[in-house]
């Protein structure tokens, strides 16, 4: 009965169109809630549940009030909807407003400065304030210099970072050039795993691993100490152990 009720409301429902019925109906539903509720979920007998409604809910106010106030809901709608547009608009005006004075002022912000530009041009070609003009040369002399040798600073690290990663890279190749023990394909899958446990902090979840790989290749990771179950609040998760870690970054840096 509940599953034929909800299946007639759903379909109804999407095929309602117009403001009124949609109002009635949702009006109808939470004003006569309780009878509905007794109707599809009380304990009772049908006969009794029918009766019991019948008793005490079944009246013409039931059907007048939701019909009054989805009458109410689609006669003042368009009264709502025009207020709403009106403050949209003052809004709008409003900000339209603020942004002309922005840009009124935006541009005598740029005469004010070019007038300045220009004071400071004539000031230069009558020969004055010399002194504070050569001042204002050598701070400009100085920063560049200092831009200079930070951009050279910054040069030489980066050439040093470079050998350095180099030298990690060989360190790295020269470590792990021994005979792996997994398949190219099991390395891929470790590098996989090993990306989703980095992920996330408690580890990956193993029994979402166990259902996209193979058993048998998860308790080889165990066997070979690259991988721990644990436990996080109930949940069997798996986590990198220490070689785990740097095997995991090993594959990662020559992959």
């Amino acid at each position: 009965m509940k599953e034929l009720f909800f299946s007639w409301f759903s379909n109804s429902f999407e095929k309602i169109k117009s403001p009124f019925l949609g109002s009635y109906i949702s009006s109808f539903v939470i004003f006569n809630w309780q009878p509905i509720f007794i109707l599809l979920f009380s304990d009772r007998a049908m006969e009794e549940r029918i009766l019991s409604i019948n008793t005490f809910y079944v009246a013409p106010k039931i059907f007048w009030i939701p019909a009054g106030i989805a009458i109410l809901y689609v006669l003042s709608l368009p009264w709502i909807n025009v207020i709403i547009e009106t403050l949209l608009f003052k809004v709008t005006r409003h900000r339209t407003t603020l942004n002309s004075k922005a840009v009124i002022f935006d541009l005598n912000l740029q005469k004010e400065k070019v007038r300045t530009e220009k004071q400071l041009a004539d000031i230069r070609a009558g020969l004055q304030d010399l002194t504070n003009l050569n001042n204002q040369l050598e701070q400009v002399k100085n920063e560049k210099q200092q831009a200079l040798d930070e951009i050279k600073n910054l040069s030489d690290r980066n050439l040093s970072l470079n050998e350095e990663n180099l030298k990690l890279t060989e360190k790295l190749k020269n470590e792990f050039s021994f005979e792996s023990p997994y398949s190219k394909e099991e390395l891929s899958d470790f590098k996989i795993i090993g990306d989703l446990i980095k992920k996330n902090k408690l580890g990956a979840s193993a029994k979402i691993l166990r259902q996209f790989y193979d058993g048998i290749f998860l308790d080889k990771l165990i066997l070979k100490g690259h991988i721990i179950e644990d436990d996080e609040f109930g949940n069997k998760v798996y986590k990198l152990t220490n070689d785990g870690a740097h095997f995991h970054e090993a594959i990662s840096t020559l992959s």
